[in-house]
Protein backbone atom coordinates (compact mmCIF):
# COMPACT_ATOMS: atom_id res chain seq x y z
CA UNK A 1 0.00 0.00 0.00
CA UNK A 2 1.68 3.47 -1.62
CA UNK A 3 -0.95 6.02 0.69
CA UNK A 4 -3.98 6.13 3.34
CA UNK A 5 -6.38 9.50 3.30
CA UNK A 6 -8.68 10.08 5.96
CA UNK A 7 -11.66 11.57 3.97
CA UNK A 8 -13.86 12.14 7.14
CA UNK A 9 -16.53 9.06 6.28
CA UNK A 10 -13.97 6.43 4.86
CA UNK A 11 -10.53 5.89 4.12
CA UNK A 12 -9.17 6.45 0.37
CA UNK A 13 -6.16 4.00 -0.58
CA UNK A 14 -3.49 3.95 -2.87
CA UNK A 15 -1.99 0.42 -4.04
CA UNK A 16 0.76 -0.02 -6.46
CA UNK A 17 -0.62 -3.24 -8.93
CA UNK A 18 2.44 -3.79 -11.04
CA UNK A 19 2.83 -0.55 -12.72
CA UNK A 20 -0.62 1.17 -12.45
CA UNK A 21 -1.83 2.93 -9.40
CA UNK A 22 -5.19 2.12 -8.22
CA UNK A 23 -7.02 3.94 -5.34
CA UNK A 24 -9.96 2.46 -3.21
CA UNK A 25 -11.96 3.24 -0.28
CA UNK A 26 -12.43 1.54 2.83
CA UNK A 27 -15.32 1.65 5.63
CA UNK A 28 -14.26 3.60 8.42
CA UNK A 29 -15.85 0.30 10.29
CA UNK A 30 -12.86 -2.34 9.00
CA UNK A 31 -9.22 -2.47 10.80
CA UNK A 32 -6.88 0.17 9.66
CA UNK A 33 -3.95 -0.71 7.38
CA UNK A 34 -0.69 0.55 7.97
CA UNK A 35 1.62 1.93 4.80
CA UNK A 36 3.20 -0.96 3.22
CA UNK A 37 1.35 -3.66 4.35
CA UNK A 38 -0.27 -5.94 1.46
CA UNK A 39 -3.47 -6.42 0.32
CA UNK A 40 -6.08 -8.47 -1.42
CA UNK A 41 -7.07 -6.69 -4.76
CA UNK A 42 -10.68 -6.87 -6.35
CA UNK A 43 -11.85 -4.53 -8.96
CA UNK A 44 -15.48 -4.07 -9.65
CA UNK A 45 -15.10 -1.30 -12.13
CA UNK A 46 -12.59 0.88 -14.25
CA UNK A 47 -13.08 3.98 -14.99
CA UNK A 48 -10.98 4.28 -18.49
CA UNK A 49 -9.91 7.98 -19.42
CA UNK A 50 -8.87 8.93 -22.81
CA UNK A 51 -8.64 12.46 -23.89
CA UNK A 52 -12.41 13.59 -23.18
CA UNK A 53 -13.98 10.26 -23.38
CA UNK A 54 -14.96 7.80 -20.07
CA UNK A 55 -15.32 4.59 -20.27
CA UNK A 56 -16.85 2.57 -17.71
CA UNK A 57 -15.94 -1.32 -17.56
CA UNK A 58 -17.62 -3.89 -14.89
CA UNK A 59 -15.83 -6.90 -13.88
CA UNK A 60 -18.73 -9.60 -15.02
CA UNK A 61 -16.19 -12.03 -13.45
CA UNK A 62 -15.70 -10.57 -10.27
CA UNK A 63 -15.83 -12.84 -6.99
CA UNK A 64 -14.31 -12.10 -3.95
CA UNK A 65 -11.29 -14.76 -3.34
CA UNK A 66 -11.52 -14.55 0.37
CA UNK A 67 -15.13 -15.53 0.42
Amino acid sequence: MRNLFFRGTNWQVEVDVGAFKLIAYRSLEKPTLSLGANVNVLIHRVYAFDGLKTTVVENDLKHDPIR
